[in-house]
Formats: C-alpha cells, structure tokens, sequence
C-alpha cells in the first residue's frame, strides 16, 4: 500500500513504478507532485483513492494501466 499523502509535495518527483506487491494507493500519496511525468502502476493494483494524484500537471502526466482496474475513484485526480 501507498500510505496517505506518503509522497506529497516531493516537487522534484519525475517518475514512479510501483512494484508489483502495492495493491492500494492511498488518498493524496502522490498530492502536488507538480514535476511527475510517468507513473508506472502495480500489476496487483486493486484501488486507487480519491485525490490519489491531485494537482498533477494531468496534461504531461503518463499512466501506464496495464490491466483493468478493478476500483478506483472518480476524483483520482481532484
């Protein structure tokens, strides 16, 4: 799991691969990372809390799904 808020604010945060053991991500883990570009998702990811990856910059940001998803929230990015 990918505590709550565990990577707010790391402005110099460019990319992230979570390994294959993170089933969760937390509510605002990834919050203001303004500089990420990539992120790379776990192949065991079961959900993905709201504001998980608030004020990101969205229009650069990649996110690599590499299944689907089997929850996650509509405000992912709010």
């Amino acid at each position: 799991r990918v505590a709550n808020g565990l990577l707010a604010h790391c402005f110099g945060l460019e990319k992230i691969v979570l390994p294959d053991t993170i089933t969760e991500i937390g509510p605002n883990a990834f919050y203001k990372c303004t500089a990420l570009k990539s992120v790379k998702l776990s192949e065991n990811l079961e959900e993905i809390k709201s504001s998980a990856l608030a004020c990101l910059p969205s229009t650069r940001l990649r996110l690599y799904f590499i299944y689907l998803l089997p929850s996650f929230s509509n405000a992912i990015f709010s």
